[in-house]
């Protein structure tokens, strides 16, 4: 308790001291930045933000969201989130727990038979420790529940490629059938559970899992990785909407990623972000590891990171917590080039330590 409340002390603090946005001077260099990036990359649009201790620093929209029309990217433009959509499965999943509907360290046969005797539990889905195998079942466009019915009984046919807890492989698969299990225990479609449970209590109005329709705003995916070109299909799959199907503009990403760092008991109780965001388990990749979805580094000073990269055909984005800081980089971008990386490694440059 003497712990939680030194925290909590502490976040409050630094809530307290005071930040501004950026003056002109400021944002016209960052803007210059950023745009030099996109430019050179080849990037046909891109939206970035800055949070800190509550405050918008910064938001700033580049390019078009669409070759063909020319339409240029603004501050409601809604991006395809690709992996970042793992959050709020692993926050749905979280609060699901939270309101004794389930465990995290439950089998998923618990809810989902057809993977009886596979061993899996609905944690070593969360830190892609399960074994399921993306390969034998990508998406396909599916837009019918029946489908995603389908995917899971197709997945749940094959062994996984390791006992459960015994690899690391990320997986899209492990955050598809948890999108099962948040059905079958709230007894809710995904879609509606993770805007009645997630969006409304927070407020992201321009925030959904379903697939945006031609009248909206919103960027076009543009694949290629040389020279960009307007794809003929949105990368949307009902059966991947918990690993990758949310729509987000740049604003609404900020206050998703906000949400998350300051704790917003909104969504969940302070012990079950404490939970959310534990390490859990090393990845392959050097210097991260898994919390519940989300990953863990350390910048090139040893800063503290939490973050998750998306990436599907024709959309790279990137949201990126300081717990120290007490802020939030969000990346979004309509292009296959899109060097997040560099972009979130100028943004910490320009703010410094």
């Amino acid at each position: 308790m003497a712990r939680l409340f030194a925290s909590m002390t502490l976040l409050w603090a630094l809530l307290l001291t005071p930040c501004f946005p950026l003056d002109a001077d400021q944002r016209a260099s960052l803007d210059t930045t950023l745009e030099k990036i996109r430019g050179r990359a080849g990037v046909p649009g891109l939206a970035v933000g800055i949070i800190e201790r509550g405050q918008v620093l910064y938001v700033g929209t580049f390019g078009v969201r669409d070759l063909a029309s020319g339409a240029p990217v603004n501050d409601q433009t809604l991006f395809h989130l690709a992996s970042i959509s793992k959050t709020f499965t692993a926050a749905a999943i979280v609060r699901l727990a939270e309101n004794g509907k389930l465990a995290i360290a439950d089998p998923i046969e618990k809810y989902l038979p057809q993977f009886a005797g596979d061993g899996i539990t609905l944690e070593h889905l969360l830190t892609h420790s399960a074994g399921l195998q993306d390969w034998l079942h990508p998406a396909a466009g599916a837009t019918q529940d029946s489908r995603v019915s389908e995917y899971v009984l197709r997945l749940a046919r094959h062994k996984p490629s390791y006992p459960a807890g015994k690899g690391w492989s990320y997986s899209d698969a492990d955050f598809n059938v948890l999108g099962a299990v948040i059905e079958k225990s709230s007894g809710k479609p995904y879609v509606e559970y993770v805007a009645s449970e997630l969006l409304a209590p927070l407020g992201l109005t321009n925030c959904t899992a379903q697939m945006p329709k031609s009248a909206e705003n919103f960027a076009w995916p543009h694949v290629g990785e040389k020279i960009a070109r307007r794809a003929k299909n949105h990368p949307y799959d009902l059966a991947f909407v918990p690993s990758s199907g949310i729509e987000c503009n740049i604003t609404d990403l900020l206050s998703w990623g906000w949400a998350n760092l300051a704790r917003d008991s909104r969504m969940l109780s302070e012990a079950r972000y404490v939970s959310l965001f534990q390490k859990r388990v090393d990845t392959k990749w050097p210097g991260v590891s898994m919390s519940l979805a989300w990953q863990l580094d350390k910048s090139g000073d040893g800063t503290e990171r939490i973050f998750h990269p998306g990436g599907d055909p024709g959309f790279r984005t990137l949201l990126v917590l300081y717990p120290k800081d007490q802020r939030v980089i969000a990346i979004l971008a309509n292009g296959e080039a899109t060097p997040r990386f560099e972009i979130r490694d100028a943004i910490e440059k320009f703010l410094g330590p």
